[in-house]
């Protein structure tokens, strides 16, 4: 596991997620240099040099994007759709629409109503990251803290005038985006209209893994796929629906027929045993209208 000098045993009860990373940012200010930021202070500004918006050369434009987590947030002009003219699949929240999976559109609004704000990139930036989870119904997205992240990102909360970044406890943060937007939120030192990257690591403990497991990895078992993911469990509060055909089992999610994915945020070793042993036909899944998942062990193995 992850205790200090790398020989401590794991257990089935160690955690395949760490601990949540966290980065703070430097002070960061409004376009007029003095106005301390905060969640409500636009994207957009009515100028260069607003108290109430970013500076000129860190505003977004329509079809910006930041890539978080292999996530994309894209950045438009105009008002966000509402939940009756939302696109089919999506669902809308304030200022954001999202796919549920991690996807999200910001609307700026424009230079004479701006919209979208500060506070709405961080929403953003932890549904891609699997801090929060997005839930959708008839076209409307709700948000709200995954059962498994115990902090989320904040502009002015924890320290004022500073962002505050959170990895998820199943991936590292990994946000890459313009430059100037990026140090205009105190988040980098590079400037310019090129990318920088900001990186927030997990660590590790006496209850998790040493070496962490990356987000996508597979395991092949007998011809059968047990992909690691990040995000929240299917089903669990706030979190997407479980799929049609596919059954949950504590922290893992099966296929009835030796497929399965293993969340790492909530999982544990006990879950990988249990998703090598559907694999190998050791356990068998019986999965019920409801999408619960009952393991038992083979009748040719009893």
């Amino acid at each position: 596991d992850g205790t200090a000098g790398g020989i401590h045993a794991a257990s089935g009860t160690t955690t395949l997620g760490a601990t949540q990373g966290a980065l703070t940012g430097a002070a960061a200010t409004a376009g007029d240099g003095s106005t301390a930021i905060t969640a409500a202070i636009t994207l957009l500004g009515t100028g260069a040099a607003t108290a109430t918006g970013l500076v000129g050369n860190a505003q977004p434009s329509d079809g910006d994007t930041l890539t978080v987590n292999g996530h994309t947030i894209t950045f438009r002009s105009g008002v966000a759709p509402t939940s009756s003219t939302v696109a089919s699949g999506l669902g809308a929240s304030g200022n954001i629409t999202t796919d549920g999976a991690g996807n999200s559109t910001i609307y700026l609004g424009d230079t004479t109503t701006p919209k979208g704000t500060v506070g709405d990139l961080t929403t953003a930036i932890d549904l891609a990251s699997g801090v929060k989870v997005a839930s959708i119904t008839a076209g409307a997205a709700t948000i709200s803290q995954s059962a498994n992240a115990t902090a989320v990102s904040d502009v002015g909360v924890t320290t004022a005038s500073k962002l505050t970044l959170h990895s998820s406890s199943g991936a590292d943060l990994s946000i890459t985006g313009k430059a100037d937007l990026l140090k205009a939120l105190g988040l980098s030192t590079a400037t310019g209209g090129g990318n920088a990257t900001v990186n927030v690591n997990r660590t590790t403990s006496s209850g998790s893994l040493g070496q962490q497991i990356q987000d996508g990895s597979t395991l092949n078992v007998d011809g059968h796929v047990i992909t690691f993911k990040n995000g929240a469990v299917p089903g669990s509060t706030g979190a997407p629906a479980i799929p049609s055909g596919s059954g949950v089992s504590g922290n893992v999610l099966t296929d009835g027929a030796g497929n399965s994915t293993v969340y790492l945020s909530s999982g544990s070793i006990s879950d990988v045993l249990n998703a090598i042993d559907l694999a190998s036909g050791v356990q068998t899944a019986t999965i019920a209208a409801n999408g619960t998942a009952t393991l038992k062990l083979s009748l040719i193995h009893i």
